[in-house]
């Protein structure tokens, strides 16, 4: 009976994820009924700009790729399809990128585009925001007082991350992050396995984990159903849907 009631949940899950974005991105539900038969904007574009005083960074995407890297300046670069161009600002020391709010996915669907962000050696960001409905993101060498990730349909990667706080939501993706650094993780991941590398104890930190349709793996050890153990030193909170769960430090 628990088996059914789970694969219920995770087709209910698939549908509603599956139907929210094409809502939101306009492109399987949008107003127009014959706007997946009109030709996509093939054209493809690219650019590079530089920024100077930037400590936080609030993405808004629709389709796209975004990889976060070490460099001598603060710049951001794209390449892929004119149609999915974003508008980048620098505002009060926020850089900011957002895509157009309607985009048709099925026009653009066999189309990628990439954007990468190079933060300066020696500068800490303050807020990361990132908030992605389609596509993957990178983050290599990033230190934050703050990271916040929302994917719907893509896969979190990084490695040597270093932040106060990070908040992780992917709804079909995986997540896996080597070498993080962290006071507070939370992590939930409906459909995909959540796999993280401490770079740092975790024998004195409170940590929840739990996960619906999968294992969990703390340390080189499986434990059953949630697990759940105390700690004052920091806290981790993770849970997936319908996959697998490995912490290790």
């Amino acid at each position: 009976m628990k088996n059914l009631y789970l694969t219920i949940l995770g087709i209910v899950t698939i549908a509603a994820i599956i139907i929210g974005c094409g809502i939101h991105l306009g492109g399987f539900f949008g107003f127009d009924p014959f706007s997946i038969f009109k030709p996509a904007n093939t054209k493809k574009t690219e650019f590079q700009d530089s920024y100077t005083g930037i400590n936080s960074i609030d993405i808004d995407a629709k389709v796209l790729n975004v990889e976060i890297i070490r460099g001598d300046e603060c710049a951001v670069s794209y390449e892929g399809n004119e149609d999915l161009k974003p508008i980048v600002k620098a505002d009060n020391g926020i850089l900011k990128i957002e895509q157009k709010s309607k985009i048709n996915v099925a026009k653009n669907a066999n189309y990628k585009s990439r954007m990468v962000i190079t933060i300066p050696s020696d500068t800490k960001i303050k807020d990361a925001g990132f908030e992605i409905d389609m596509g993957n993101l990178n983050i290599e060498d990033m230190e934050a007082l703050s990271i916040d990730i929302d994917l719907n349909m893509g896969n979190v990667t990084g490695s040597n991350i270093v932040a106060e706080s990070v908040d992780i939501d992917a709804n079909m993706g995986n997540v896996e992050i080597n070498n993080i650094e962290f006071k507070k993780l939370t992590a939930d991941c409906d459909m995909g396995n959540v796999i993280l590398v401490s770079s740092r104890d975790l024998d004195d930190y409170k940590i929840k984990a739990e996960s619906d349709m999968g294992n969990v793996e703390l340390d080189g050890e499986r434990v059953k159903g949630t697990y759940v153990s105390d700690g004052d030193e920091g806290e981790v909170e993770l849970k997936a849907g319908m996959g697998n769960i490995s912490l290790s430090w």
